[in-house]
């Protein structure tokens, strides 16, 4: 990548097993920006996926992400963007905005 001249990669990792491996994932990525020349920029995708322990509680999901997850993210500065897949058989628009609007009033007061 350096003798391609770029230097940022966008830091994702695969959804994991358990919600809260998403945080070790980010903390992970920012040891390695701490440690080379490429910057990578960390991305929270713990709302890509609804996980097979949460299938009859979605809700329930929703809040551990809104509640736990991403003000956890927020406090340590772990990630810059969280993205959020909204599609049929993943999280709806109404899911989506559940989890979008506590970042966006976040941001709206910095």
């Amino acid at each position: 990548m350096l003798a391609a001249g770029r230097h940022h990669r966008r830091g994702e990792k695969r959804l994991w097993p358990d919600p809260l491996d998403e945080l070790k994932a980010l903390e992970a990525i920012a040891d390695l920006n701490d440690e080379g020349p490429l910057e990578l920029v960390p991305t929270f995708l713990g709302a890509h996926a609804v996980p097979p322990e949460f299938a009859t509680d979605r809700a329930g999901y929703v809040r551990l992400l809104t509640e736990t997850m991403l003000p956890e993210v927020a406090r340590c500065g772990l990630a810059d963007f969280c993205d959020v897949f909204c599609e049929t058989g993943v999280f709806g628009l109404e899911e989506a905005r559940l989890i979008w609007m506590p970042l966006l009033w976040a941001m709206a007061s910095d």
